[in-house]
């Protein structure tokens, strides 16, 4: 922050802190502008259609707490809907969020 900066802060305002606050401010949005203008790898469209085992310890892990996780809530829908035609659509729907969130977990590590 410039001295001319500093010199339009009110008086009674810490002027060290108003400066690092703004140099953090600064800081992360240049990170930010960095990350989002970063190229990113484009993924050929076989790689979405091709299973992909999990690479590695973590990624197995993650793939079986999203299965765990959806199962749960499966047995939840089953038992505390009684309408067939809205469990079957509520299921369906957990079926796909399963299915992309394993595919998000997979496109990560493709991306690594």
């Amino acid at each position: 922050m410039s001295e001319e900066q500093l010199d339009k802060i009110p008086e009674g305002v810490n002027r060290i802190y108003t400066s690092v606050t703004v140099e953090a401010i600064e800081a992360l949005i240049d990170a930010y502008l960095e990350v989002k203008t970063a190229p990113k790898k484009k993924l050929p469209i076989e790689e979405y259609f091709t299973y992909h085992p999990p690479q590695t310890e973590e990624s197995k892990q993650k793939h079986e707490t999203i299965n765990r996780l959806t199962l749960e809530l499966a047995k939840v829908i089953d038992e505390l809907i009684e309408n067939e035609e809205t469990k079957k659509m509520a299921l369906f729907a957990l079926q796909q969020a399963r299915m992309f969130a394993n595919q998000g977990i997979t496109v990560d590590e493709l991306h690594k």
